[in-house]
């Protein structure tokens, strides 16, 4: 028990250090309280009760009575008169509270300033990449499994319009790469970096993941899950619930129940999708076949899984007029859209699929413009929408802004190869020559044996009349993938540098694969326009257009026919497609 020495107040709080009334340093009393005495009284006007151990202020005045008798009662203060000792107690007592007070204060300013800097960093965390996981297994075989899970955290946030998430293609680059992630974020431009780990015995599966500020290459969050296999949506669910709280975005109810949705809850099912996706980003036509494969089988699994659908669809959209005629290729892409939108209309990759369904085959310009424009509404960080719908545009010869298109597909997925054939395509269809040859160089530094990339180059070398460049472009092409894409461009190639020889070798050479595979009527057709016979050059044309070859639909800008234009059977093939100059 302590007793104020100024006002006699009495505590029972041993913890108090200065009375609550007048601030005066408090002093042990050691006599036990007079129970009759120090029972707090409720009284009447003319006497006034206090309970001892209020924390609100008591008064001071003579009226007041305390219930406590002192063992040594110091003399009340006199008036006039001033007790030096209790002057200097005062005095000490004041400046140890101020001092205590300033401390406190600065500690609590402390803490208060760097928790309003730290939520103002993380309120301003506007970009993401999410940096391909670790296969902690260390069996390549499994890596389709830790790319997978980054691939739909990928996904997840990136249909979120306030959060710019960099493209999967691009960070992918850095897998396998023992980078560090805040050298890697400011390589990238943004703000924050999300890294993993993935670790999976039996049934179970580990998963590490850290968040790591920037500016600073401070941890964020960072959370371990170790869940069954058959947790693995609720775990994802969980991860992009963690990762929009922590960079403190503000989500509707709407994006924060799309944030957490997946399409199958069958986990058979999602695996075999994942070894889809896994072969699919391969990019050949091997293993563009293989994903196909991986498609049907989780389908089977799951007839209701939309997101399978939408990668058997593009699939055939891939393969079309290279590996099946456009007629057959597209109609299997027509079932497996439509029936991905009736299981769930507002998935993006859907309507991006439909979308170039209705460019390439049904050469329905406003549908397809209006397809990627949902799709790019439902997903604003897809690259890949961004690029179909800068296809379109360059083919309606709308190049600023399909420039401006595939210019935003980049800044998405800077080192994508896809995002960057994009805007090279754009720069050649709108004749910048110089500027398509540097994004085309610029590509084949991020990958040097692309063969799409060294025949795409070569034809803008050929329209700078770089005629031994053009060649050499596309015979590394052929080298790389002997297929009849690349042998009809090289055929093009030898025609145009007059090496006539050489492209009749490679006509006939066309005309011998296609005893074994489908090869497209365009594919000829190239090979003739290089040689300048116009004759033959429109017949396969006319055959092309019979298929409903992909390619037709960029005729009224297409460079490489250029030669073909002033032929009134020009106009005429361009009014069947459904296009004027």
């Amino acid at each position: 028990m302590k007793r104020c020495p100024q006002c006699n107040r009495v505590e029972t709080d041993d913890a108090l250090v200065f009375c609550r009334a007048d601030g005066a340093a408090l002093v042990s009393d050691s006599s036990p309280p007079d129970r009759e005495a120090g029972t707090a009284r409720l009284g009447t006007a003319s006497e006034p009760s206090e309970i001892e151990t209020s924390i609100l202020p008591h008064a001071t005045h003579a009226g007041a009575k305390h219930s406590t008798a002192p063992t040594t009662v110091l003399p009340p203060p006199q008036v006039g008169k001033t007790n030096p000792l209790n002057r200097l107690t005062r005095r000490k007592t004041a400046i140890a509270a101020i001092v205590v007070f300033v401390a406190m204060a600065a500690v609590i300013s402390a803490f208060v300033a760097n928790s309003y800097r730290s939520r103002k960093a993380d309120a301003s965390i506007e970009s993401i990449a999410v940096l391909p996981f670790e296969n902690q297994n260390n069996d390549p075989t499994t890596d389709y499994f830790s790319d997978g899970i980054t691939e739909s955290i990928i996904n997840s946030l990136s249909q979120l319009p306030n959060l710019k998430v960099m493209g999967r293609t691009t960070v992918f680059r850095y897998k396998g790469r023992d980078a560090d992630a805040q050298n890697v974020g400011k390589q990238l431009g943004v703000a924050a970096i999300l890294t993993g780990k993935v670790l999976r015995q039996g049934d179970t599966i580990s998963i590490q993941a850290d968040l790591v500020r920037v500016s600073d290459g401070t941890e964020i969050w960072g959370e371990k899950y170790t869940r069954k296999l058959a947790d693995i949506f609720a775990v994802q669910s969980d991860l992009a619930r963690e990762i929009t709280d922590r960079l403190r975005l503000q989500l509707s109810g709407v994006q924060r129940e799309r944030l957490t949705k997946h399409s199958t809850e069958n986990t058979e099912a999602y695996e075999l999708y994942l070894k889809g996706r896994y072969h699919h980003f391969k990019g050949s036509e091997t293993e563009v076949t293989k994903a196909a494969d991986y498609y049907r089988q989780a389908i089977a699994k799951d007839p209701n899984y939309a997101l399978a659908y939408v990668g058997l669809a593009d699939t055939y959209g891939f393969n079309s007029s290279y590996v099946f005629p456009p007629t057959e290729a597209y109609a299997h892409v027509k079932e497996a859209v439509q029936r991905a939108l009736q299981l769930d209309d507002g998935l993006a990759e859907a309507h991006s699929s439909w979308g170039t369904y209705k460019l390439f085959y049904e050469r329905d310009w406003a549908g397809a413009e209006s397809q990627f424009r949902r799709a790019i509404a439902l997903n604003p960080n897809s690259a890949d929408a961004a690029v179909w719908y800068s296809f379109y545009l360059e083919a309606m010869g709308r190049f600023d802004e399909a420039i401006a298109q595939a210019n935003r597909a980049r800044q998405l997925d800077p080192l994508g190869v896809f995002s960057n054939i994009g805007i090279a395509q754009a720069y050649y269809d709108a004749r910048q020559y110089d500027r398509a040859i540097d994004a085309y160089r610029s590509t084949l530094e991020v990958d040097q044996e692309n063969a799409t990339i060294h025949v795409l180059l070569g034809q803008v070398y050929r329209q700078k009349s770089m005629y031994s460049e053009a060649v050499a472009a596309c015979e590394k092409a052929r080298k790389i993938e002997n297929n009849p894409w690349n042998l009809a461009w090289l055929g093009y190639m030898y025609g145009a540098a007059s090496r006539t020889a050489d492209a009749r070798k490679a006509l006939a050479e066309l005309e011998e694969m296609a005893k074994h595979r489908y090869v497209s009527p365009y594919n000829n057709a190239l090979i003739y326009i290089g040689l300048g016979d116009k004759d033959q050059a429109f017949a396969w044309l006319n055959k092309a257009d019979e298929e409903r070859n992909d390619y037709l639909i960029y005729l009224k800008v297409e460079p490489a026919v250029d030669s073909l234009r002033s032929d009134p059977r020009f106009d005429a093939l361009l009014r069947r497609i459904g296009l004027t100059r």
